[in-house]
């Protein structure tokens, strides 16, 4: 904490002048003086003090709380840099799995259609055989009969398109995707 000083002095010339203003005096009274004088030069370095110390005071203060604004920021800043990582690491797991899903959908494409072609091949030979069976009125092995006849109603009851209206719901779209 500094001193206060006041001068009091009966040396009026310019150089002594310079040189206590150096110090910084909350006060230069020039002798003879008033005691009036006096007191208000003292009252007014009193107040002086005083107004330094409030605002020393205050300047504590708004250091202070500018110290915790700036932690405050500091934790909010790592916080959300430990969001952003997360986002990112969830990011790239959802990019992974779409590429994984997408491959596993392009895998199923491929099954059904192929399943798909094998049950448009037996209903051809089924239906190539039944007709040659009554062009040429030949008899057939009861047996081939009966599982040809299975496969006829297996294929009446269980249409692609039943598939189809099932497996859409699933995967929209799909039906378009296997036609092209």
């Amino acid at each position: 904490m500094r001193i206060p000083i006041i001068y009091i002095t009966g040396h009026s010339d310019e150089s002594k002048l310079k040189r206590a203003k150096s110090t910084a005096p909350l006060g230069y009274i020039i002798k003879p003086f008033d005691p009036k004088q006096l007191q208000i030069t003292l009252d007014m370095a009193f107040r002086k003090i005083e107004t330094d110390q409030q605002l020393l005071h205050y300047q504590k203060r708004l250091e202070e709380m500018v110290n915790k604004k700036t932690y405050d920021l500091q934790r909010e800043i790592e916080r959300r840099k430990t969001v952003e990582a997360s986002l990112v690491r969830q990011n790239e797991e959802l990019v992974a799995l779409n590429k994984e899903l997408k491959l596993k959908n392009q895998q199923i494409m491929a099954k059904t259609l192929k399943l798909y072609q094998k049950d448009q091949l037996l209903k051809k030979l089924t239906k190539s055989l039944l007709d040659k069976k009554d062009k040429e009125k030949k008899v057939i092995d009861p047996e081939i009969v009966k599982m040809i006849r299975a496969l006829q109603n297996h294929f009446e009851e269980h249409t692609l398109d039943e598939f189809e209206v099932r497996f859409s719901d699933i995967y929209h779209g799909f039906n378009d995707r296997l036609l092209k």
